[in-house]
């Protein structure tokens, strides 16, 4: 939780340099979009352990855990590091690394995620 928490306002500093520094800074827009995050978080975690929670403890449970706490900071985590690779005009993070968080938020392929750059 503390991780997210730390995410969502890491991505808030960011998000305010980025769009201050293309000259569309608005408090308003970056607090609705702040909160609607958050509200967007808390209720797929809360409904996907609730789902998880009935099913029980398995090995294949386990394994979609931690693909949803994954893909949960990965929703702010990607935005960082996009407002980081704007920010760095594309010098970091490198591009493969970019399209390896993309390809997870489509498909889930947590394998592919962190799999060597060499084999995917």
């Amino acid at each position: 939780m503390i991780g997210v928490v730390l995410f969502i306002l890491i991505n808030m500093i960011l998000g305010a340099v980025v769009h201050k520094k293309k000259g569309g800074f608005d408090w308003k827009t970056l607090l609705k979009k702040t909160i609607q995050m958050c509200v967007v978080l808390l209720l797929s975690y809360f409904v996907l352990e609730v789902i998880l929670s009935i099913v029980g403890e398995s090995t294949i449970v386990q394994g979609f855990r931690i693909t949803i706490q994954v893909s949960t900071l990965l929703y702010p985590g990607s935005k960082i590091l996009k407002n980081i690779f704007i920010i760095s005009e594309g010098e970091h993070p490198p591009k493969w690394v970019m399209e390896k968080i993309y390809n997870f938020q489509e498909n889930g392929d947590l394998k592919a995620l962190f799999e060597d750059k060499q084999n995917s």
